[in-house]
């Protein structure tokens, strides 16, 4: 069996990455892998195997790589051709509409919740291709989300019967945890009080002033410290904001690092406070960690990781009372470590990967 995956481009994305981690695990597994690009930007190709057959399109933009990608299908002619993000959904569903061939299984994957994702963009292209995807996505030969209140929202958006949809989550944990986790960078503030970490990229989505708020609750009773993994279009002003808070010197901004979890396990405490999210991967990686966690009940993801609460605090989005009240509680009472990294091995990129197969080789949805 043939099995082509097509993404965008190889940034630094966790719909990327987990795409990456889902076609180096189906190789294990006697498929043939292709992984189309539609752009060349990124580094991500580093963290593909060797046994994965890389197809660049060449393209500048997702959208330009129809013809390209149509152009691939005809003369390949895989099984399946499964899409991530929804600018390459809709191209691979539009190269179905116009190949017509019933050979190949058309099948994208859904990996934010689309209805919040779209409305906050501040990208107008984004609002423009709304329509599109409400017209294309009920022609897939199946929709894939990667939690169930992604697949909720994918199925009011465009109309989508049981049938047509259903959910996955994301192939975390990969082999490569085991090793990466040995390593232990110099974390540059002390250690003898506790230690936030959270990741992400700083934008809208992740909502860092409410955590940059939150935070500075904490350290009227208590001092801690928070390091930030991640770049975005909003560093500045979320530096900014912590001088105005006077917790500039309780907070790092380290940046993007090519190993989180060599950050993540030396931390005491992950925070994320989203305003929304698909899955969040990064819980994950903290639980493979061990650590304590406080997130936001967003839509969706953290309450269907958490187990609603039973793995982490969940807290309401924006209320940065609730969520310095729910730091100060772990770091009192911390979550078991060992139970923590159980829970992870629940997103293995074998299991997952398995879920995929059996979906693909027409097991029930």
């Amino acid at each position: 069996m043939r099995i082509s995956l097509f993404i965008p481009d190889f940034r630094e994305g966790g719909a990327q990455k987990m795409m990456i981690n889902l076609a180096n695990e189906l190789t294990h597994k006697s498929v043939d892998v292709d992984l189309v690009v539609a752009c060349n930007a990124g580094s991500f190709d580093r963290l593909v195997n060797d046994k994965v057959n890389i197809i660049r399109l060449n393209c500048k933009r997702t959208l330009t790589s129809l013809f390209p990608l149509i152009k691939y299908l005809k003369s390949v002619k895989p099984q399946v051709l499964l899409s991530a993000l929804y600018h390459a959904n809709v191209v691979c569903l539009i190269a179905k509409q116009m190949i017509k061939d019933g050979n190949i299984k058309f099948i994208v994957t859904e990996r934010n919740y689309l209805s919040l994702r779209i409305k906050n963009s501040p990208n107008i292209k984004d609002k423009l291709i709304l329509p599109a995807i409400k017209f294309l996505y009920p022609k897939a030969d199946s929709v894939i989300a990667i939690s169930k209140g992604v697949m909720d929202d994918v199925k009011d958006v465009c109309s989508l019967s049981d049938d047509k949809i259903l959910h996955i989550y994301n192939p975390v944990v990969t082999d490569s945890f085991a090793e990466d986790i040995k390593a232990s960078p110099d974390i540059p503030c002390s250690r003898d009080i506790p230690l936030i970490i959270a990741s992400g990229r700083l934008v809208e989505q992740k909502d860092y002033p409410t955590m940059l708020k939150s935070l500075a609750l904490v350290i009227k009773k208590k001092p801690v410290n928070l390091m930030i993994l991640g770049k975005g279009h909003l560093e500045d002003e979320v530096t900014s904001l912590s001088k105005e808070l006077n917790i500039d010197n309780h907070v790092i901004f380290k940046g993007f690092v090519d190993n989180p979890l060599s950050y993540i396990k030396q931390a005491d405490i992950f925070l994320m406070t989203s305003a929304w999210e698909g899955f969040g991967n990064v819980l994950v990686e903290a639980l493979y960690c061990g650590l304590s966690i406080v997130a936001t009940d967003c839509k969706a993801g953290p309450a269907e990781i958490l187990n609603n609460g039973e793995y982490g605090h969940l807290v309401p989005v924006g209320d940065e009372k609730a969520i310095s009240d729910a730091i100060l509680d772990v770091i009192k009472k911390p979550f078991d470590k060992e139970t923590q990294k159980k829970r992870a091995l629940e997103f293995t990129a074998k299991n997952i990967s398995d879920k995929y197969l059996h979906h693909i080789e027409g097991g029930a949805i």
